[in-house]
């Protein structure tokens, strides 16, 4: 223990404070045109994963769903491959449908060739019932993610192309 002492005190500077800040930088991968998808992002009623989605619930949550970021399988925010541009509640139909920009080109290309063809909505809720199933309230910090297998099967990605003029 002496020895110890005896070193630190040899080499004991006096302290002093450093900030060290460190930039990740983020790399992102853009195209020059984002593609634009639309469809059915949920519907009222359960999902697949015991989720009861209650009509007023969703027509809340449409404005909040809308801004809101584009993920692959629900990745994390490091991996965010586009936006949420818009998201509409439709009473009659019962769903929340959406809007969004892909900026990656490989997603993009996979959306094109069919190869992505649901999404599924994550979000975190202020409180949960449960009864034969889980029913959220104060749906809030949305995101859309591409996925593979959807939790509610009528969710669907379809391309957004612009009409172009008869005389084109």
């Amino acid at each position: 223990m002496e020895k110890a002492k005896a070193w630190f005190g040899q080499h004991h500077r006096e302290a002093r404070q450093e900030h060290f800040c460190y930039v990740t930088p983020i790399l992102e991968k853009v195209m020059d045109k984002p593609l634009r998808i639309r469809g059915v992002a949920l519907t009222a009623g359960m999902s697949r994963n015991l989720n009861i989605y209650m009509p007023e619930e969703l027509q809340n949550f449409a404005s909040r769903l809308a801004g809101s970021p584009v993920y692959l399988e629900h990745v994390s925010a490091f991996d965010a491959i586009g936006k949420v541009t818009k998201a509409d509640w439709n009473p009659d139909s019962k769903t929340l449908s959406y809007e969004a920009e892909i900026y990656d080109d490989e997603t993009a290309e996979k959306i094109r060739k069919g190869l992505i063809q649901h999404v599924s909505v994550g979000a975190d809720y202020e409180r949960i019932d449960i009864l034969d199933g889980k029913l959220p309230h104060g749906l809030h910090n949305a995101e859309l993610s591409l996925v593979a297998v959807p939790g509610i099967p009528e969710t669907n990605v379809q391309i957004v192309e612009k009409l172009k003029p008869k005389e084109e």
